[in-house]
């Protein structure tokens, strides 16, 4: 089974928007899978869209989990649950695989 964990890598922000301070604008993402002792991973980033009807989160009290929400919500299900498919594709390629290192046939 291939457990994947979605990560923030960087945050992006409006220093002043709206009369808001340091409004998230771009996260940079990391999707990490594991399988035993095989990985894969992809990295993206994705633009935030600002909704003045959310309730606003100072920036001191973001959380990863409430930015990884975010991230899904701005790719959406079909690309969120692509993404977390190539994972496991990777990850099941690793462990079928019989590659063997080979010489250049030339030397």
């Amino acid at each position: 089974m291939t457990i994947k964990e979605w990560t923030v890598e960087k945050l992006v922000a409006y220093p002043v928007f709206r009369g808001r301070i340091n409004v998230v604008k771009t996260v940079d993402w990391k999707l990490l899978g594991a399988d035993g002792k095989h990985t894969a991973v992809c990295f993206g980033a994705v633009n935030i869209p600002y909704n003045a009807e959310t309730p606003y989160t100072a920036y001191g009290n973001l959380t990863q989990a409430q930015i990884i929400e975010w991230v899904k919500a701005a790719l959406g299900v079909d690309l969120v649950n692509s993404y977390e498919l190539e994972i496991s594709t990777i990850i099941e390629a690793k462990l079928t695989a019989s590659l063997v290192p080979l010489r250049p046939p030339w030397e």
